[in-house]
């Protein structure tokens, strides 16, 4: 009679047993998983963080070029506003060139009458 009672009594504990170990099984997964999963979303920000900066990065340098692009097309502009200024007082020193060619041979023209 007593040894029934012990393996009913063994029985109903590990009855009782199972499911808690079952569920002490399970909350150590969820807390598992939930630092794995914490853990691969900081890798993942940190992985945009990088590919951020390096994108950043590679933005800035094309700013960089295109300015100093833009500096080169003002220098373009000035040297070409600097080359007309200079062709036009070419032009008319020419000119005045004429003009005393001129002046030259109506003075020679009446020195010789």
């Amino acid at each position: 009679m007593y040894k029934k009672l012990n393996k009913k009594m063994k029985k109903i504990n590990f009855k009782k047993v199972y499911p808690i170990f079952a569920f002490m099984l399970l909350t150590l997964g969820l807390f598992v998983s939930v630092f794995v999963f914490k853990k691969i979303e900081h890798q993942k920000v940190e992985t945009a963080k990088d590919k951020i900066a390096q994108e950043s990065k590679k933005v800035d340098s094309e700013i960089e070029e295109i300015k100093e692009k833009q500096i080169s097309d003002k220098d373009v502009t000035d040297a070409k506003t600097k080359k007309e200024e200079v062709n036009k007082t070419v032009t008319e020193k020419e000119k005045e060139i004429e003009e005393l060619k001129k002046k030259k041979e109506e003075l020679e023209s009446k020195v010789n009458e």
